[in-house]
């Protein structure tokens, strides 16, 4: 849905959006297990067999294909903003996050985190071998409380303290903030399951679960925390000592599949439902189904934790090493939680970045207008706290770009699709884009840079098709590419590795900039203003860390806006949400 969100910037409607689903069909089909572990399986302590998982994957699929799904919009525009409804500050300012409740080293040049402290040695249970997995109770029949009150929060953290581990999975919104909000909290122990409504209570979650989620005796059972461990850090200050990552497991295990729903077919029997995958958490209340969806996500945890110990100590055993496999997976999730969380911030280059660029083979004229775009819809995105995929989508931008309106009437007809700030910004944006054509000339040396690339990629593609030589070797390319790149395999394949920095929330290339906006659905708080203004002209001042390319663009739309563009950086960035920092 990110890809479908960059490019068409809105929601889709309850009708047609179980039409939009991503891979769900491809999430059903069919899959061939390997469980020849007989013994195991009787004791209940063995995945499925792969006849029987097949043939309930198979029923599942058919459900799907022959009955009415629920739709489930991953944009519900009629929700109103929790930023406004529980005062929910940001701060969207174009300076580092500040990682305050971490020490620093004596010399204070970097921070401590605390797993620095340990190794992931220190994590592993001796005794796994003796301890018997303990399947969940029917999640039905499973104590449940919604957290959404200080009391109730309070009540939780007691809980955590009482147990030596815990499940944990996080909802999130990206969409209609800047930087992303986490709007839940799933927290399983072995009888309770917990939600935390993490909008409500966003300013009290950090408080009274940061040193439980520290606490290096404590476990935490997490799938694919990559992003959980930076949300928890920006959103509430919160690091995670002592995490098992069930994705990493199963990648060391060497399963067929990592996704969470295949393990919960795979060790547990059950087939769930992944329509609310994509969904708007942000609603409120929420809907049972949705409270449930969530809800598996971490009830079936630890269950799985404990089979997927015992296989690794297990096929650690057989082939002579110990508790390698173990080991490893210890490893690679302490360096999940090893991660810190960096804010995202402007460069003169970021322009370049835009998912679909690459591609467009633009002109100087054309690419200019690209950066003078994706300046304005940065400031205006930063000051009313909304993502720039919502304020101008990239495919708007792009085609906006390509055929240079320098009538309102001509853009109005062009952007068919509506973009509210784009109707009430219309005059400026003519602007921008009469300013950018005169300002053409100094973009040419980005032009052939891009050029370059696409040259370059090119070359490299066919590197890969003269050595990988078999249908089977090509597919295997093609599944680690997937993985390294999710949703940008299309832009790697035709050319541009970094644009993977781009998929969703395009960084752009605001510098020095004083904004003001013209008229706005909502107004821009006062504090938002403020330190808007006081961002731009902090960020004026600093050198950027990147090499100066020859006849240097710069826009001065009449809106106060100026910026130098330079070489693309090759610096990594970090594009999942910026920070309250």
């Amino acid at each position: 849905m990110k890809k479908e969100e960059d490019e068409f910037g809105q929601g889709v409607g309850f009708k047609n959006y179980s039409n939009e689903l991503e891979n769900l069909s491809e999430e059903r089909k069919k899959m061939d297990v390997d469980c020849n572990v007989a013994k195991e399986y009787e004791q209940g302590l063995s995945p499925l067999s792969a006849k029987t998982m097949t043939t309930k994957m198979n029923n599942s699929k058919d459900k799907k294909m022959t009955g009415l799904r629920p739709s489930v919009p991953f944009h519900i525009s009629t929700i109103p903003r929790p930023q406004d409804e529980f005062n929910i500050f940001v701060n969207n300012t174009n300076q580092p996050f500040e990682h305050v409740w971490l020490q620093r080293s004596e010399d204070g040049s970097r921070i401590i985190h605390p797993l620095e402290k340990l190794s992931e040695s220190d994590f592993i249970d001796q005794n796994v071998g003796y301890i018997e997995p303990v399947r969940p109770p029917p999640i039905e029949n499973t104590p449940f409380k919604l957290v959404e009150d200080v009391k109730e929060l309070k009540q939780l953290a007691a809980k955590l303290h009482s147990v030596n581990e815990f499940a944990v999975d996080l909802e999130h919104n990206q969409y209609r903030s800047f930087q992303g909000l986490t709007c839940l909290m799933q927290i399983s122990t072995r009888l309770e399951d917990y939600i935390v409504d993490t909008l409500k209570l966003r300013v009290y979650v950090g408080p009274y679960l940061r040193e439980v989620f520290k606490d290096p005796s404590k476990r935490k059972v997490m799938h694919g925390a990559d992003r959980d461990i930076v949300w928890l850090q920006r959103d509430f200050g919160i690091y995670i000592c002592n995490m098992f990552d069930t994705q990493q497991a199963s990648r060391v295990l060497d399963l067929e599949r990592n996704s969470l729903e295949f393990l919960m077919l795979y060790f547990c029997g059950i087939t769930v439902n992944k329509t609310y995958q994509n969904a708007d958490w942000r609603l409120r209340p929420l809907p049972e189904d949705m409270l449930k969806y969530a809800r598996e996500d971490t009830h079936y945890l630890l269950y799985i934790y404990d089979l997927m110990r015992r296989r690794l100590l297990s096929s650690s055993t057989i082939s002579k090493g110990g508790n390698d496999l173990l080991l490893e997976v210890y490893r690679r999730s302490y360096d999940v939680c090893m991660q810190l969380y960096e804010k995202e911030l402007l460069t003169n280059t970021s322009y370049l970045y835009i998912y679909g660029l690459q591609e467009a083979d633009f002109n100087s004229q054309q690419l200019s207008v690209v950066a003078g775009l994706c300046e304005w819809r940065d400031a205006v995105a930063r000051a009313e706290d909304e993502s720039t995929g919502y304020i101008l989508p990239n495919k708007t931008l792009l085609e906006i770009a390509r055929q240079m309106p320098l009538t309102i009437g001509k853009l109005r007809r062009l952007v068919k699709a509506k973009h509210p700030y784009v109707e009430v910004n219309v005059d400026s944006i003519i602007d921008i884009i009469k300013n950018s054509i005169q300002n053409a000339a100094a973009f040419e040396p980005a032009v052939q840079q891009l050029k370059n690339g696409r040259q370059e990629t090119v070359t490299e593609q066919n590197i890969v098709a003269s050595t990988v030589s078999s249908q089977e070797e090509r597919i295997a390319v093609g599944e680690v590419v997937n993985r390294l790149y999710g949703q940008t395999t299309k832009c790697v394949k035709e050319g541009y590795p970094k644009l993977e920095r781009e998929i969703f929330n395009c960084g752009t290339s605001l510098q020095g900039s004083s904004f003001h906006l013209s008229h706005k659905p909502g107004e821009i708080k006062k504090e938002q203003n403020a330190y808007m203004m006081n961002t731009y002209n902090d960020f004026a001042s600093v050198k950027p860390a990147t090499e100066e390319v020859s006849g240097t663009p710069r826009h001065d739309f009449g809106l106060g806006i100026s910026a130098s563009k330079s070489k693309i950086d090759s610096g990594p960035k970090v594009s999942m949400g910026q920070s309250l920092q």
